[in-house]
Parts: structure tokens; sequence; C-alpha cells
């Protein structure tokens, strides 16, 4: 179903240790497809499309307990429920490897941040804060069902054609 186009080849890891510290950060962030094979690339994209659907929610799992330092947690609800609704219109016409290269940082710090954050507001005395903070990816996944439904295969095409790779007909 796919093909791929030719691939650069792999860089020494002397090379690699040669290079400045914010190339290296770049390379663990962005997806180098010429590192996987074309299974593994293909999974890539789908579980990137999966969270670019909903992106705005998606990051707010990891930003919204912090926001909740600064601004009541229903107005970050709000405003991320309101952002949801207008990716809809952004969703399929743009696409960025860098941005959806950080799903796998948001999913590994998610739960620390909202635990976190909770028990902060829970020594705080403000236990609903605490609760609504550490329970907050949860309470994500229940919001996302109040959004539109995304077509996963548009954006894992657009991804993979992003990573160099041709749909065959």
């Amino acid at each position: 179903m796919w093909s791929s186009l030719p691939r650069p080849t792999l860089r020494k890891s002397k090379q690699m240790a040669n290079e400045g510290i914010w190339r290296q950060v770049k390379d663990w962030v962005v997806h180098d497809p010429s590192l996987y094979n074309d299974e593994q690339n293909l999974r890539w994209c789908w579980l990137r499309s999966c969270e670019w659907g909903e992106w705005p929610l998606f990051i707010g799992q990891l930003i919204a307990p912090l926001l909740f330092l600064t601004f009541p947690w229903w107005y970050v609800t709000v405003a991320l429920v309101v952002l949801t609704w207008g990716w809809i219109f952004i969703r399929y016409k743009f696409v960025s490897i860098m941005l959806v290269g950080l799903g796998p940082f948001v999913i590994i710090l998610k739960w620390p941040v909202s635990i976190g954050i909770g028990i902060y507001f829970i020594v705080s005395r403000r236990y609903l804060l605490g609760v609504v903070s550490a329970l907050w990816p949860v309470i994500t996944l229940v919001l996302m069902s109040l959004t539109p439904t995304t077509q996963i295969g548009v954006i894992q095409t657009a991804l993979m054609s992003k990573l160099g790779y041709e749909k065959k007909m």
C-alpha cells in the first residue's frame, strides 16, 4: 500500500556526539523514518494521527494542570474545548512532524504532572482543584467525547507523505 522513497543513510553515532545539544534534541523529537521499517512508520503515523485530530485537548493533558495554578479550572476547560472545536478547521490542512513528535512526551509526562499538581493543591487545602488536577487526563477523555470525530486515515496519509512515502493506488 505504501512505497518508501530512497532513505538517507544512518548517521554515525560519532557524528551525533560532535553535534550540538539542540540538534540531538531535534533528532529525538523529530521521527526519523530511516531508523524504522515501513510497518513501524505506519504505526507511528497512526498513533500521532489519533493525537493530532484532538491536538488542543491532547496537549492540554500536560499543560492544563499547570494553567490551573494561574487560571480557574473551568476557564481552562472551556478554552480547551473551544480550541479543539476550532481545530477541526485546521487539522486536515496542516500537519507538522515536529509538533506530532511531541506526542510521546505528553504521554510520558501527563500523569506525573497531573498528580504532582494535584498533590500541590491538596496540600494547599484546595481539594476540588487537587482532584480535578490529579484526574485531568481522565477528564480530558470525557471532553474528547464532546468533540467531532476525526478521520484518522486522512491525517495518517498526510504524515506518511511528510515522512517521504507515496501511496500506491
